[in-house]
């Protein structure tokens, strides 16, 4: 309670209905402060509604009353919570002290880490780290919709484990424009890119859209053509608006006959794009990502138009090698000066190092890529290989860098674990097919620090030999790109690495780079 008068107040008294439930007045005086011009009293009281008044006297002894007439009333509710009290299915929403509801309280988290808007502590990512997570649109359920399939809801990205989306994919026409947009039933419809940017966009994440992948071509003709380039430019920059994505990654794979053109095309787009504003993020420009998998000159060239030049340093187990491989090994093992140990040498391949991250990192830094721009890739996928001859003729292949005399047939596993022909597997079907059904034959290549899985059935027909990421094997691409100071990683993809939820730990490899990433 406040009061004034010219003379000075003497006594300010308060007075409360004590049984505000009874329907009898009761008033009895709380609170007496004198010599003061406001006056305030506190205490706990039951749910209900109480009423009270005062008064005051100024230092004359008059008396005053508020309200001059009646009452003035509070209301007391029962509290949302108990003030201290950690919020259920959390680990850092804490009660507030009025109890009124909850805040998200750091101190209940570890050292480093934060409490995120779902109540969980998380370390955030290294602002000079990039995490770059692809996620197929048909794998974007968006529920009661037409496009109502796929791993993965928006609700159920673990928005906090990545710092960009990347939306794959769209494709250019040969007239040069892009971007096709399909009905209901196809990937890429509207609904789809209008939800995925609203989501990202909430969380505070860029997004971005890719344009190309290993079965589109036109960008060998539109590159070469100036006017071609000019129309794609303008295409994607107006589909990058209409759906306010903030930024384009350029999935041009190969480089026969249009690859010195990269570096005018990145100009132009750099151009085209620095005249506006991200929308995620209004002070900053809208991004270019590309992705490789060889011709690093010409990227190296581009590289100052590029924010991001992420490797496809997966699918490296081929018949090309002569042996059995890793589809996304980080490292070899070396000599003491450096260069690859024998054992890591690849006989049918000229006796270069077998393919890893690593190697694919030395090329794209010997082509003059910066170290800074240049980004690692984990694959979330993997292989079946079956059948194959060892090359002394004793057995099947099934193990990584045993050679052969016949090589083995690239497989793949379905959701029904039919086999098929090559292709990539997805992690969610390996692990319901093979991984969660037979452990024993899930085996550690102490020499790569990389799980794979071996069968050595009757024969040599049906000998298989599976290479894939599991969350160990996940980490360990992630410190060998930390400890080369890399500008970050794309994962491919995300939702390949999200499990039905009949198993548990539905996201175990997405929270294995995310761990590993913020680690110390």
């Amino acid at each position: 309670v406040t009061s004034s008068d010219a003379s000075g107040i003497s006594e300010i008294k308060i007075y409360l209905d004590q049984t505000p439930l009874d329907g009898i007045s009761n008033y009895i005086n709380i609170a007496t402060c004198s010599n003061t011009q406001t006056c305030s009293s506190t205490s706990l009281y039951s749910q209900g509604t109480y009423n009270y008044y005062a008064t005051a006297k100024d230092t004359l002894g008059n008396v005053a009353t508020d309200p001059t007439s009646g009452t003035k009333s509070f209301t007391v509710s029962a509290p949302v919570c108990t003030p201290g009290s950690v919020q259920s299915g959390t680990t850092c929403n804490v009660c507030n002290t009025q109890g009124t509801g909850y805040t998200q309280d750091n101190s209940k988290c570890s050292s480093g880490q934060t409490c995120n808007t779902a109540g969980q502590c998380v370390i955030s990512t290294p602002s000079n780290l990039w995490v770059s997570a692809y996620l197929t649109s048909w794998d974007f359920n968006v529920p009661g919709t037409s496009a109502n399939w796929g791993s993965y809801t928006a609700d159920e990205i673990d928005w906090d484990a990545f710092t960009h989306l990347i939306f794959f994919a769209t494709g250019l026409n040969a007239d040069g424009t892009c971007c096709n947009v399909g009905g209901s039933g196809a990937n890429w419809q509207d609904i789809r890119l209008r939800t995925i940017v609203a989501a990202a966009h909430a969380h505070g994440k860029p997004v971005l859209f890719s344009v190309g992948g290993s079965t589109s071509a036109a960008h060998a003709t539109i590159l070469p053509n100036a006017a071609l380039r000019t129309t794609s430019i303008n295409s994607l920059v107006n589909f990058m608006n209409l759906y306010k994505f903030d930024g384009i990654d350029l999935d041009f794979e190969g480089g026969s006959g249009w690859g010195q053109y990269l570096p005018v095309y990145t100009q132009e787009l750099r151009a085209k794009l620095n005249q506006q504003n991200a929308y995620y993020d209004t002070s900053k420009k809208p991004l270019i990502a590309v992705a490789i998998n060889g011709n690093y000159n010409y990227r190296a060239q581009s590289a100052q138009y590029i924010d991001q030049i992420n490797m496809m340093s997966y699918d490296l187990m081929g018949t090309w090698h002569g042996e059995l491989w890793h589809n996304n090994a980080a490292e070899n093992v070396k000599n003491a000066d450096g260069t690859c140990a024998t054992i890591d040498k690849a006989e049918g391949n000229a006796n270069s190092c077998l393919a890893t991250i690593e190697t694919r990192m030395n090329a794209a830094l010997s082509a003059g890529i910066p170290r800074n721009k240049l980004g690692g890739g984990i694959d979330f996928n993997g292989y079946l290989w079956q059948g194959g001859v060892r090359q002394d003729g004793t057995n099947g292949v099934f193990n990584p860098r045993e050679r052969w005399s016949t090589a083995p047939t690239g497989r793949s596993v379905n959701a029904n674990c039919g086999i098929g022909g090559y292709v990539e597997s997805r992690y969610y079907n390996l692990y319901k097919c093979y991984i969660s059904l037979y452990p024993s034959n899930i085996k550690w290549d102490s020499l790569s620090s990389t799980s794979y899985m071996s069968f050595d059935n009757a024969g040599t027909t049906n000998d298989l030999f599976i290479t894939y990421q599991d969350a160990a094997s996940v980490r360990n691409a992630v410190k060998m790109i930390k400890k080369n100071n890399l500008g970050g990683m794309i994962l491919w993809e995300i939702g390949g690495g999200y499990l039905p939820s009949s198993y548990p730990n539905r996201d175990e490899l997405l929270q294995a780079v995310k761990q590993e990433v913020n680690s110390l």
